[in-house]
């Protein structure tokens, strides 16, 4: 399994990797939105090779907040048009206590699941444990094999679409929390 790390504070974003190494996850790190959707941007035309299979992504970031950052994974091309990006889960990094001027930030922010800071390493383990994978062949969610797939097969969410149109193996679309 691989992460990408979307996190400005430099030793906020050291203890997330070590903590997902100690879990045997490999990760990357963004420094803000903006690097995050160029390092996205990069996998989807196979700059990069290692795709994150789960994104914690910051919900206060500079230039780009996390929500928007979200926002133009799911929504805008090239991204949503990707569905192993589109279909890339969210977990959210959030403060233990809300900022009175940040409230607004966290009402619409899509995500699958939360962490909340300062960050304990079975937070992380329990925020991981609830996204779920399936191995499915390549063909079947519209994508050639690519390097590093397992024979032609590639893991995705279970709540994931499949092809052009949305196909949703769970009923709610919202955060899981919500469930």
């Amino acid at each position: 399994m691989h992460a990408l790390i979307v996190e400005d504070n430099y030793l906020n974003s050291g203890v997330f990797v070590k903590i997902l190494e100690k879990l045997g996850i490999t990760s990357d790190v963004a420094w803000d939105g903006r690097q995050a959707l160029e390092y996205l941007e990069q996998c989807i035309r196979g700059q990069i090779q290692r795709r994150p299979n789960v994104i914690l992504l910051d919900v206060l970031l500079p230039f780009l907040n996390g929500p928007e950052v979200a926002h133009v994974i799911r929504t805008q091309p090239p991204f949503a048009n990707d569905p192993r990006t589109s279909a890339t889960p969210i977990i959210a990094l959030t403060l233990m206590t809300v900022p009175e001027n940040c409230a607004h930030l966290y009402r619409g922010f899509v995500r699958d699941g939360e962490v909340r800071k300062p960050v304990k390493q079975s937070e992380v383990a329990r925020a991981l444990r609830v996204v779920k994978f399936e191995t499915v062949p390549a063909d079947v969610v519209g994508l050639e094999a690519v390097h590093g797939d397992q024979n032609g097969f590639v893991r995705r969410p279970l709540w994931s679409h499949v092809g052009q149109g949305r196909f949703f193996l769970r009923p709610h679309l919202g955060p899981r929390s919500l469930l």
